[in-house]
C-alpha cells in the first residue's frame, strides 16, 4: 500500500538524516578544535568544557569565558558556512606564509652550498627539512580550501530530499461525521463563549429565514445511522422553498457577468444589505433556475441570450442623466478583466499556456529583491535565495493552479487587485491605479511573455513585417486593425528597430528587429482594448 511504501522511504531517508547528523558532529568537532588553537592554552580545556555542556547546566564562569570568546561559543551547525569562510583566510594567510618561507629557506640554501644553482625543484634534494615544512604548509591550506562543511552537509540534504521525492502521494478529503448512535445538545452560548452554554436549542433553520418558511428538522432520525440533521437541512435548501438559495445564486452568476449583481451586496441579502434593482427579474430568474433544475449552464445561456447583455456600452448625454450609476442596466458596463483572467490571456495568445489540469499547486516564493513568483523555495544558512529550481512547465499553468497564500499574494495578481481572504471575498474589488500600469511598463513577467509573444508571431507570420503585425493584432485582440491603424503600427516598429540598432551590442540575445517587435507586443498587452471587456 502507499502507507507501506511511504514508511520504507522514510525509513531510507531517515537513514541518511542520521549520516547527516553524525557528520554535522565530526565538522563541529573539527571546528571547535581548530579555534581553541586560537586561543591561549591556559582556556583551552575549561573552554571546551564549557562548550560541551548543555547552556542551562553552564556556570556563571563559564557563560562569562564563553562570551569572552564568541568564536568558540558560535559554533553550531548553522554557523558552519561562516567558519569555512575563516577557513579560506587561513589558507590565504598560509600561502602567504609558505612564500615567505620558501624565499627564506631559498636563500639558507644558497648560501650554505655556494657555486650551487638552488631552485624550489632542487629544494627537497638540498634541504629536506624545509621542503617538507613547505609541503606541509601547502597540503594543510589545499586541506582548508577542500573540506567545506556547508556544501557537504547539503549533499547529505539534497539526498534525504531527493528519497522523500519518491514517496506517494495521499489523498485526503476532509470531511465533518457525526457520531453514530449519539444525539448531540446544542446550546446558544454566552457572548459566544464555548465554555458558558446557556439555552438549550433544537435543530432549525434561522429564525429570520423560519418566519416565511417554516420547517421542522429532525432531532433523531430514527431511518439513517446518525441524526439526519445535516441531510435534512441540505433536502431543505434545494426543495426551491427557501427563500435565500436560488436568489443568492442567480444573483452572484448575474454579476460575474454584469460587473454589479441585481442585489449589489452578494454576500448580505439581509436588512443592512442593498435592495434589488429588479426584484421581479430577481424572483423570475430564480423560479426559472429552481423550475430548470438548478441547471447553471441553462442559466449562463439564459443571461448570455438576453437583450441586457447583448447591449452596447456606449454611453449618451441622457442615459448618463437618467442613470449615471448605470443601476438600471440601460448599457453595458466596462469591466476591467479580473487579476487570474488578465495573466491567462497573456499566457495563451503568447502561445506558453499550459492546459493541464488538476495536480499539485504551483508554488509561490519571494525572489531576490522580496517580489512574490512562481518558485520552489532554495535557501541558505542566511535565508538567501540559491539555486532556482526547474518548474518543468508548471509555471505556464492556469492561475486556477497557482498557490493562494494570504500573506504571499503573487505580484501580477495582487497588482490587478487579488481577492482579499480575510476571512473571505464576497465581491472583489476593481481598481485602476498607477502602479498597474508600472506593472506593465516594467515587470519581468509582462517583458517575458511579450518576448514570447513576438516570437510566436515570427513563427507563425514569416519574416514580412506588415504580416508580423497583423498577425500579432489578430491574437491580442481578436479582429483585423483598420488601415490606418497598420500604418501606425509598422512606423512604430520601424521606429523602435532603428533605436536598439543605435544600442545594439555582440551580448545581445535578439536581433533590434527582434526587439522591435516584442516592444510593439508589450504595448498591444498593455492597451486599455486588452485589459478591458467592452
Amino acid at each position: 500500500s502507499d502507507r507501506a511504501e511511504k514508511k520504507r522511504i522514510e525509513a531510507e531517508a531517515v537513514k541518511v538524516d542520521q549520516e547527516k547528523k553524525k557528520k554535522t558532529e565530526f565538522y563541529i568537532t573539527r571546528t571547535l578544535e581548530e579555534e581553541l588553537l586560537l586561543v591561549p592554552e591556559g582556556v583551552r580545556k575549561p573552554l571546551q568544557t564549557a562548550y560541551r555542556l548543555a547552556s542551562g547546566k553552564r556556570s556563571d564562569e563559564q557563560k562569562t569565558l564563553l562570551k569572552k570568546y564568541p568564536s568558540v561559543a558560535n559554533i553550531s551547525a548553522g554557523s558552519l558556512y561562516l567558519y569555512d569562510r575563516r577557513r579560506d583566510v587561513r589558507a590565504g594567510k598560509l600561502d602567504a606564509e609558505r612564500k615567505q618561507k620558501e624565499k627564506r629557506f631559498l636563500a639558507e640554501t644558497r648560501k650554505a652550498n655556494p657555486g650551487v644553482k638552488v631552485t624550489a625543484a632542487s629544494l627537497a634534494k638540498l634541504n629536506p627539512k624545509a621542503a617538507a615544512e613547505l609541503e606541509a604548509d601547502r597540503k594543510t591550506a589545499i586541506r582548508l580550501r577542500s573540506e567545506k562543511a556547508a556544501a557537504d552537509l547539503k549533499t547529505f540534504a539534497a539526498r534525504a530530499e531527493e528519497i522523500r521525492a519518491r514517496i506517494p502521494n495521499e489523498g485526503f478529503l476532509r470531511a465533518l461525521t457525526e457520531v453514530p448512535g449519539k444525539v448531540p445538545a446544542t446550546f446558544v452560548f454566552y457572548r459566544g463563549d464555548h465554555q458558558q452554554p446557556q439555552q438549550k436549542v433544537e435543530p432549525g433553520e434561522l429564525s429570520v429565514v423560519n418566519l416565511h418558511v417554516p420547517v421542522k428538522l429532525p432531532v433523531n432520525d430514527k431511518a439513517v445511522p446518525t441524526t439526519g440533521r445535516r441531510l435534512a437541512y441540505a433536502r431543505h435548501l434545494v426543495s426551491g422553498r427557501h427563500p435565500l438559495v436560488a436568489r443568492v445564486i442567480v444573483n452572484r452568476i448575474w454579476m460575474h457577468h454584469f460587473g454589479r449583481g441585481l442585489v449589489s451586496s452578494p454576500g448580505d441579502f439581509g436588512v443592512l444589505g442593498e435592495r434589488p434593482t429588479h426584484p421581479g427579474l430577481l424572483d423570475w430568474l430564480a423560479d426559472e433556475f429552481v423550475r430548470s433544475g438548478w441547471q447553471i449552464k441553462r442559466l449562463h445561456r439564459l443571461i448570455l441570450d438576453s437583450w441586457a447583455f447583448r447591449q452596447s456600452s456606449s454611453r449618451t448625454l441622457e442615459l448618463d442623466r437618467i442613470d449615471p450609476d448605470n443601476l438600471l442596466v440601460g448599457r453595458m458596463s466596462i469591466r476591467r478583466l479580473e487579476s487570474e483572467a488578465l495573466r491567462d490571456a497573456i499566457l495563451a495568445i503568447s502561445g506558453s499556456m499550459n492546459s493541464g489540469m488538476f495536480g499539485q499547486p504551483v508554488s509561490v516564493m519571494e525572489d531576490a529583491v522580496g517580489q512574490i513568483v512562481l518558485g520552489k523555495e532554495n535557501l541558505d544558512g542566511e535565508r538567501k535565495p540559491t539555486k532556482t529550481i526547474d518548474l518543468e512547465g508548471e509555471q505556464f499553468r492556469r492561475s486556477l493552479y497557482v498557490q493562494v497564500r494570504r500573506t504571499r499574494p503573487l505580484g501580477v495578481l495582487e497588482t490587478f487587485d487579488v481577492p482579499v481572504m480575510t476571512p473571505n471575498c464576497s465581491k472583489r474589488p476593481s481598481s485602476n491605479v498607477a502602479p498597474q500600469s508600472l506593472m506593465l511598463m516594467n515587470s519581468d513577467f509582462v517583458i517575458e511573455y511579450s518576448e514570447r509573444l513576438a516570437s510566436r508571431v515570427v513563427t507563425e507570420a514569416g519574416p514580412d513585417r506588415r504580416s508580423q503585425v497583423l498577425r500579432a493584432w489578430r491574437l491580442a485582440y481578436g479582429v483585423d486593425p483598420d488601415p490606418e491603424v497598420i500604418g501606425d503600427l509598422l512606423s512604430f516598429v520601424e521606429r523602435q528597430s532603428e533605436a536598439f540598432g543605435k544600442v545594439a551590442t555582440k551580448n545581445d540575445k535578439a536581433t533590434p528587429p527582434q526587439r522591435a517587435l516584442a516592444s510593439l507586443c508589450q504595448a498591444l498587452l498593455s492597451a486599455n482594448r486588452f485589459l478591458y471587456v467592452d
